[in-house]
């Protein structure tokens, strides 16, 4: 689960990632993403999660080889008044971690 930031640009990336993987709209449902070392439009990217302490300092650091989107959350929207972040939640497959 993540925080959705106010032009939804994090959601929009993972959104646009999961759907080059698989083209939704056509017969072609390969997408337009290869594996290609060192070419931006990669299948795969390497992430690294921090785990902080109460101090908001890093302690813990995992580092996901081969990381790829398979599903995206919705966001819940309200028009109620002081409401907490939007979120949303995003599930990954990969190939290995290391902490």
């Amino acid at each position: 689960n993540y925080i959705v930031d106010e032009d939804m640009a994090s959601w929009k990336e993972i959104y646009n990632w999961i759907t080059a993987l698989g083209n939704p709209t056509s017969k072609d449902k390969l997408g337009n993403l290869v594996r290609a070392p060192g070419r931006s439009n990669n299948i795969v990217s390497d992430a690294s999660l921090l785990v902080k302490t109460n101090s908001n300092n890093p302690n813990l650091i995992f580092s996901f080889k081969n990381l790829f989107p398979i599903e995206l959350g919705g966001i819940q929207f309200s028009s109620i008044e002081n409401q907490e972040f939007l979120t949303s939640s995003i599930t990954f497959l990969y190939d290995y971690y290391t902490l």
